[in-house]
């Protein structure tokens, strides 16, 4: 069914607006807006991250928006695609921030990309080249959560195309999560790549991009 998903990931000052709750929350990010990291300062404009699923789901319901399922956000992300990355694994520093040569500045202990893509955390959204749908950062730069429990493939339902049930003996309450972060490998940003945590898990590596269904 038709969707509509946002070109960028939610950023830190869209998330300060659209909050209005409790208001140690409206600037959740543990990279927040104000840093110099790797001689680059965090903006408003960057993803906001450290949010858990809950708080996700509640701030999207309040202003008619929702967490894509896993179906809506691979499709997104793909853009009409079939490859591991919307481009050649060599020419990935031109549409994501992944764990790159950048990432020596931090003194990081794990495999590097073998290029620079400019920056050592999360980027402003929209500074990497979209895909054919115009969506930017769909790898890299922050996970982003879904709306589905942790199920398996085949278990779609018609529509919006939301997987449910359980899958290696985790629970509902266990979320997806798409599209690799600033510290991932090549590898762990494929536009199939999927992993899971906890609803309430909130980490500096994860944010969200909201969706909206169309309906008649």
């Amino acid at each position: 069914s038709p969707f509509l998903l946002a070109r960028h990931e939610l950023t830190q000052g869209q998330w300060s607006r659209m909050w209005t709750w409790d208001g140690s929350l409206r600037t959740p990010s543990r990279y927040a807006a104000g840093w110099v990291i790797g001689g680059k300062r965090i903006t408003g404009s960057n993803p906001v991250e450290n949010v858990d699923w809950t708080m996700c789901d509640r701030l999207l319901t309040r202003h008619g928006l929702v967490l894509p399922t896993e179906a809506q956000w691979e499709y997104g992300c793909r853009g009409g695609t079939s490859t591991p990355w919307i481009v050649a694994e060599g020419e990935l520093k031109s549409v994501a921030n992944l764990v790159s040569q950048d990432a020596k500045i931090a003194g990081v202990a794990w495999d590097l990309a073998p290029w620079s893509d400019g920056h050592v955390v999360h980027a402003p959204v929209g500074m990497y080249s979209a895909n054919a749908y115009g969506l930017h950062d769909v790898h890299g730069n922050v996970f982003e959560w879904c709306l589905d429990a942790y199920g398996a493939y085949d278990a779609e339902r018609p529509g919006d195309g939301l997987r449910s049930g359980r899958d290696a003996g985790t629970g509902p309450l266990f979320r997806r999560t798409r599209g690799g972060g600033f510290d991932s490998v090549p590898g762990n940003a494929r536009s199939g790549y999927r992993h899971n945590n906890d609803a309430t898990f909130r980490f500096g590596l994860l944010g969200l991009r909201p969706a909206r269904l169309i309906t008649d």
